[in-house]
């Protein structure tokens, strides 16, 4: 009885290259998700800070670093060495959060991606909630 082989063939070179999809799939999830996740927080840690127009310059960055950590822990997938810089003026509050994102797809030496570094910045207004209940009552003449 003759075997024929073609189908061993074939599913050598085909079997690789769904593998291949799948893991490079599933690879670009995780960015994905990094990347909202990364997104989120610097935009949330923002607004969290713009609220807090009582504190001073210092404790509003001390409590925004500390809402960074709470929002970040245990949500971000492959991340190594995630930098947080948190500028705090009268006027506004600045987020930057800048991480690097360890997947093994985007480690290909000779290909320089720049998806490795995830880069964010957010801003929140600071302004103080009386201010706007009466700007709103002058508008409206209440």
């Amino acid at each position: 009885m003759k075997k024929n082989a073609y189908m061993t063939l074939e599913a050598t070179l085909v079997f690789p290259l769904i593998f291949g999809g799948i893991l490079f799939t599933i690879s670009l999830a995780i960015y994905l998700y990094n990347v909202a996740v990364l997104k989120q927080i610097s935009s949330v840690a923002a607004l969290r800070g713009s609220l807090e127009y009582q504190m001073s310059e210092k404790e509003v960055t001390k409590y925004v670093n500390e809402e960074i950590e709470k929002l970040v822990k245990e949500r971000l997938l492959l991340i190594s060495k995630m930098e947080k810089k948190v500028e705090v003026t009268d006027e506004k509050v600045k987020v930057r959060l800048e991480a690097n994102v360890n997947l093994p797809f985007f480690r290909i030496p000779f290909l320089d991606f720049k998806w490795q570094k995830l880069e964010f910045e957010s801003q929140a207004k600071r302004v103080k909630a009386v201010n706007i209940i009466r700007s709103t009552r002058r508008l409206y003449g209440s």
